[in-house]
């Protein structure tokens, strides 16, 4: 309840913002900053989630993709991140069927499973990356990859841009 109170005092206070009046995603993360914005991306509208589902992917894809080079395939593996990303915008826009959505999670959950118990935990998390991109909860996905994305600057200015891309 403290974060509301701080966002609604920010906002100019409950009565003149609104009470039912919806917060843009834009001013939670100027006023709160970038875990309670992912925090709220949980929270929306019904008739928001389809958006919302899309902002999310997006984001996950690109700080998947922001990991990526850390990837260095486990001898036999040939999946590379960007097989997965690559499927999950084209799923945001429109372009990629479910069914390639969950072969994309599920090659990328796979190579996950065999890479993290190597030498160098990252790369496991690489492809854990990628498939919580392409996870079916599409808000978890983006607040699963936020917890393994290193810069929180490089975080906030990617949401806002994941948001400008969502919108067209």
């Amino acid at each position: 309840m403290d974060g509301y109170r701080k966002v609604a005092k920010a906002l100019g206070g409950i009565r003149r913002y609104g009470e039912d009046t919806p917060i843009p995603l834009t001013r939670i993360l100027e006023i709160r900053g970038l875990e309670d914005a992912l925090c709220c991306l949980r929270n929306v509208l019904p008739e928001e989630q389809g958006r919302r589902d899309i902002l999310a992917r997006l984001l996950a894809c690109n700080y998947a993709e922001h990991i990526a080079p850390r990837w260095q395939a486990p001898i036999g593996i040939v999946w590379k991140p960007s097989d997965t990303i690559e499927v999950v915008r084209r799923f945001a826009r429109g372009e990629a069927t479910t069914e390639e959505l969950r072969t994309a999670e599920a090659s990328a959950e796979a190579v996950a499973d065999r890479s993290e118990g190597g030498v160098a935990p990252e790369v496991g998390w690489v492809a854990r990356a990628a498939a919580a991109a392409a996870a079916p909860e599409a808000s978890a996905a983006a607040a699963w990859v936020a917890v393994w994305a290193a810069e929180n600057e490089w975080q906030t200015q990617e949401f806002v841009k994941a948001m400008m891309e969502e919108k067209g």
